[in-house]
């Protein structure tokens, strides 16, 4: 299904009218309706795929349930659009990830540190954000202050762009999906790591 790692990421930070975090059961529901009509899709959808999507879930007996699931459905595409929006990279942006490869030998230094500045002594110049540019992770909050160098063949980007532009999305987006759902299913053996580490 299209858009599974999209849907989760909304579902995550979906509030209420009023600003709250939505509760269980409106995530729930949510989740359950942008599911069936994603189920359908293989593109970015189209009126027509509202439609045929109305008719299928219209109930005589509650004309509301259908409008309101299709407001959930074209308000999760109005959130994603704004996020490939702000994701987007200019066609000549050379995705940085900078890798460092040690050793792990009981010898070898694991950390890998931030290159350190020296000290400023005069006030710096206020610094103007890059517009579309999100500065915040949209699932933990966190500041997008780590920067990396990644390298790619012409015709794996070109794959790519083919894949995020189907999918309604950026390539940071796509590449930042598949990474944190690849290290949410070893968060485990990673804190266990990182304490063995702390006590040596």
């Amino acid at each position: 299904m299209i858009f599974a790692t999209e849907i989760k990421q909304y579902i995550s930070q979906l509030k209420t009218k009023s600003g709250n975090p939505a509760g269980v059961q409106e995530q729930t529901r949510t989740e359950n309706i942008l599911t069936a009509f994603c189920n359908k899709l293989e593109t970015w959808p189209e009126e027509t795929d509202y439609d045929t999507f109305r008719a299928e879930i219209d109930k005589p007996d509650n004309p509301k349930f259908a409008t309101e699931n299709i407001n959930r459905v074209k308000k999760f595409f109005a959130w994603l659009e704004l996020e490939r929006k702000n994701d987007t990279m200019t066609e000549n942006e050379v995705i940085d990830v900078e890798e460092t490869t040690q050793p792990l030998d009981g010898n070898a230094n694991t950390e890998i540190t931030a290159p350190i500045e020296p000290e400023e002594t005069t006030t710096p110049a206020p610094v103007k954000k890059k517009s579309g540019r999100k500065v915040f992770d949209t699932v933990n909050g966190e500041k997008k202050s780590e920067k990396l160098m990644l390298y790619l063949t012409p015709a794996l980007i070109a794959k790519l762009r083919v894949w995020c532009d189907m999918k309604g999305i950026s390539n940071v987006s796509y590449i930042t999906a598949l990474i944190e759902t690849d290290l949410d299913s070893k968060t485990d053996k990673i804190n266990t790591f990182l304490k063995l580490r702390s006590e040596l």
